[in-house]
């Protein structure tokens, strides 16, 4: 955050947003939110953002592409919370349902899988015990069918 009397300029503020960029994918929406703490000028705020597009800095397809993969390799969400998550981010529709179709169904089948093994440490559980597995799951963002066809 810049003190209210400090002016950054183009260079500075671009040289900024390249190690923002650089340090980990961004979608567009981060880098405009990051540039407008960085400077006021709605002007520069564009042409910076416009700049690392071209530069290929910022690539919304890149930036969903490591979010799911991240999301379902180290934190196992499902599709319905990987979606919400990059909405969140400011990613298209488009971009996002195409990101989602291109999961590795048995990975995510395995993730499923995984999840309810650590759930469930017994072999027969009571009906409390299920409902709450079908809740973690689906807060996890797995879809309800697949959920019941795991736990049965």
């Amino acid at each position: 955050m810049i003190k209210e009397n400090e002016q950054l300029s183009f260079e500075e503020v671009l040289s900024k947003l390249i190690r923002y960029c650089n340090y980990q994918a961004r979608s567009e929406q981060e880098v405009f939110f990051k540039a407008n703490e960085l400077t006021s000028d709605d002007d520069i705020v564009l042409k910076l953002t416009d700049f690392l597009k071209q530069e290929k800095y910022i690539d919304d397809v890149k930036f969903a592409e490591v979010f799911v993969k991240g999301k379902m390799n180290q934190k196992r969400w499902g599709k319905y919370k990987i979606k919400e998550g990059l909405r969140q981010k400011g990613v298209s529709p488009r971009t996002i349902e195409h990101t989602l179709s291109a999961i590795d169904q048995q990975q995510y089948l395995e993730n499923l899988q995984t999840l309810v093994e650590k759930r469930t440490k017994k072999l027969k559980l009571d009906r409390e015990e299920k409902t709450k597995v079908y809740r973690y799951l689906l807060s996890k963002g797995y879809e309800s069918g697949l959920i019941l066809e795991h736990i049965g």
